[in-house]
Formats: C-alpha cells, sequence, structure tokens
C-alpha cells in the first residue's frame, strides 16, 4: 500500500495541504507500521510509536512546505498559501508538543524525543523565504539521522 502512495507521489503533489499529511502517512507506515505487521499483539508502545512518527514527520514537513511555497502555484493551496507562514509555524510548533509529550506514555521510553522535539522546534522557528535550499535539505533533513545517530549510541 505504501509503494502506491510512494508512485503516485507526482499526482498527490497536487493535492496541496493534503499531500503533507499523506507523505507523513507513508513514512509513518513504512517505517513503524511494516516492521510490526506480523505480530498479533502489539504493546501500547508501538501505538505511541505510530502517532509520534507521523506527527514529528508532519513536523519536519513544514520547513520544506514554507521553503516551497516560493515556487508553488498559487492554486496548490497548501498551508502557508492558506493560513500564511506564520500560522503554519506555530501549526507544525504545536504539533512537537504531544510529539514530546507522548514518550512520556511509553513503557520503555528513551526520552530521545525531547532534544529532537526540541531541534525541531528551532528548525520550524527558523525557517524562512530567505534561506537557502540547504537549510532544509541538508539541516532539516538531518534530524533524523540525528535521532538514528542518538539511538546507535546510547542504547
Amino acid at each position: 500500500m505504501g509503494g502506491l502512495f510512494v508512485l503516485f507521489y507526482p499526482f498527490l503533489r497536487k493535492l496541496g495541504w493534503m499531500k503533507l499529511f499523506l507523505v507523513s502517512f507513508v513514512v509513518t507506515y513504512v517505517t513503524v507500521y511494516i516492521p510490526y505487521q506480523s505480530f498479533k499483539w502489539l504493546p501500547i508502545d508501538y501505538y505511541i510509536t505510530l502517532l509520534q512518527r507521523f506527527i514529528i514527520i508532519t513536523s519536519l514537513l513544514i520547513p520544506f512546505e514554507i521553503m516551497d511555497s516560493k515556487t508553488d502555484a498559487k492554486t496548490l493551496n497548501t498551508l502557508p498559501q492558506l493560513f500564511g507562514i506564520n500560522h503554519t509555524k506555530v501549526f507544525g510548533i504545536l504539533l512537537v508538543i504531544p510529539f514530546m509529550g507522548l514518550e512520556f506514555f511509553k513503557q520503555k521510553a528513551d526520552y530521545f524525543a525531547i532534544p529532537i522535539g526540541i531541534i525541531t522546534i528551532l528548525f520550524i522557528n527558523f525557517t524562512s523565504l530567505k534561506r537557502n535550499q540547504y537549510y532544509t535539505s541538508f539541516w532539516v533533513e538531518s534530524v533524523p539521522i540525528l535521532w538514528l545517530i542518538l539511538l546507535i549510541l546510547f542504547q
């Protein structure tokens, strides 16, 4: 199913604000759901991780949405076009709060959600149309890599 969304991404691009949530859904599906689909019983941590992943991916896509708004067609109706850049930033930052808070409900918490959430908030906050493409293409995209490094080093 996730593969179908990936194949249809060029068409999803035209869905404006929905694209953000569809991409988040596909990444969550591939990185959390698929690895656990053969399990008959799943702990509560699985469902929390599923929700957290969707939230953080959506938040991390906000800087891309803002940067793309420079070149997006006005009829695309992306979040920055519909609500403005500042409101879109606030939306992204507000999403990070439950991402971090959910970590405290896990039975086996690693608490890396807290620094990752703070870094994500900073990247969203400092996103502007004046930033060059490397801000999103390198720095924002490095957040999941940093998360992986933290997990490898401290687990």
